[in-house]
């Protein structure tokens, strides 16, 4: 990749998504809190809960705008080595990642998190 711009988008769709990956398990936290605590608690963690969502879901429009825009920056940079089984795929870490996460999550968790 040899444009600055394109290059500047794929840093800002990587900070993104890692800002994604940090704000989805606190919505969920923030739900289920919300869930279980009493009335000021509950009204305290559905605010929590509703600016997570809305930060989510404006991450969520920024990395779709950039894809949109910088259609290169999507693409992982090309390099000669060849994957072995001591050097996994990157795709291969975040489906492990996403196996790992479907695991610990509960059915209603699921739920909520394909609402999102």
């Amino acid at each position: 990749m040899t444009d600055p711009d394109a290059a500047q988008a794929a840093v800002l769709i990587a900070a993104l998504t890692d800002q994604l990956r940090d704000m989805t398990p606190k919505l969920l936290h923030a739900e289920h809190q919300a869930d279980h605590r009493h009335a000021a608690g509950a009204r305290a963690m559905r605010h929590v809960a509703a600016d997570l969502r809305r930060d989510i879901n404006q991450a969520q429009f920024l990395i779709a705008q950039l894809r949109r825009r910088f259609p290169d920056a999507c693409q992982p940079a090309a390099t000669n080595e060849i994957p072995t089984q001591d050097t996994p795929s990157a795709t291969a870490s975040v489906d492990d990642a996403r196996a790992r996460a479907r695991t610990r999550w509960t059915g209603n968790d699921q739920h909520r998190a394909a609402a999102v």
